[in-house]
């Protein structure tokens, strides 16, 4: 129906003697229904669905934005009959405008969507890969555990766009590495597939350079630095002389040894046969007596203590020089 169409239909009760105010003219509009419809974004809008026409430009716009629901997402389809619409259209624009509807008797509603095949995703996924790498990229070999599935999402109303995200830590970027590609939708994380690539590549490490016994710090004779091809087999593997500050040897190591975390430990501060403050905790009570250290502990470190005139003893945790920590919760009594 025409815009002059609709102004006689509404001043038809003006000549008939009738008054009408503005405010109720200007506040009916016409909705003509489609049969079909393709829509993009995540709700479903009365402009979607069907032309919507009025008198009043403002009343017309807010008609149009009236939201009906979520949008059907890939592979969905929604199909709103006119009574079932005209309960949406009511609940959603209350009594701030007349909304008349007509045309087609239901509507078919579905997605318009975007589509990633496996190769573009297998290609976001390695993009970001070398852009996260940067220089250390060179000489990186880098492939896929399984060929990634593909990838569907809705058509943003506004905006689609497709990112990348991290979904386990590894550092060092080497061996699996563990990542998602997420469909953004009008700023909505979206549909998403897991990625998961193996990295190879060549960067520096710890190594060690001559015979360290067991309980002795390491220096700079001890320690070579060494570019080394890493596949992840070793991603506790230190990479920086820093790393090795206030630590000590947990066991002798041999030249051209990788040195990971796992072989050293902190320097011990409570030595066997110490006297020690024993903190016992159970919930919120808290308990304090003395024993006596039966092996040497770093701070961190669970060692056994021997508590009380009868002689039992427990494990516990060191928290200094002279306090070792008892949780009820977790603690091993031994006898």
């Amino acid at each position: 129906m025409t815009r002059i169409g609709l102004i006689l239909i509404a001043l038809t009760p003006l000549a008939q003697g009738q008054t009408q105010d503005w405010e109720s003219v200007s506040r009916t509009v016409r909705a003509t229904l489609h049969e079909r419809a393709t829509v993009r974004g995540l709700d479903l809008r009365l402009g979607d669905v069907a032309d919507v026409t009025g008198i009043d430009a403002t009343t017309v716009a807010k008609a149009r934005q009236l939201r009906l629901g979520n949008a059907p997402g890939p592979g969905r389809i929604r199909l709103l009959g006119m009574d079932t619409l005209r309960g949406l259209v009511a609940q959603a624009a209350g009594s701030r405008m007349d909304i008349r509807l007509d045309g087609a008797m239901s509507v078919q509603v579905l997605p318009e969507t975007v589509k990633l095949s496996s190769d573009e995703i297998g290609t976001l996924a390695r993009r970001w890969l070398w852009n996260a790498l940067g220089w250390r990229g060179n000489g990186t070999n880098v492939r896929p555990v399984a060929t990634p599935g593909p990838l569907e999402t809705q058509a943003g109303r506004w905006s689609t766009r497709f990112e990348v995200i991290q979904e386990s830590p590894n550092a060092h970027l080497v061996g699996l590495v563990k990542l998602r590609v997420r469909a953004v939708v009008d700023g909505k994380p979206g549909a998403s597939v897991p990625v998961s690539l193996v990295v190879k590549r060549r960067h520096k490490v710890l190594v060690v350079a001559r015979r360290v016994p067991a309980g002795r710090p390491l220096s700079s004779e001890d320690v070579k630095v060494e570019e080394r091809m890493a596949d992840g087999t070793s991603p506790d593997a230190l990479t920086e002389m820093s790393a090795l500050h206030g630590l000590i040897t947990r066991r002798a190591l041999t030249p051209g040894k990788l040195i990971s975390s796992r072989d050293l430990k902190g320097r011990p501060v409570v030595f066997r046969n110490d006297p020690v403050t024993v903190r016992v905790l159970s919930g919120a009570l808290a308990v304090t007596g003395t024993g006596r250290a039966m092996e040497e502990g770093a701070p961190g470190e669970v060692i056994i203590v021997r508590t009380g005139n009868r002689g039992r003893t427990v494990h516990a945790v060191v928290i200094d020089s002279g306090t070792v920590e008892v949780r009820f919760d977790t603690a091993k009594e031994t006898k």
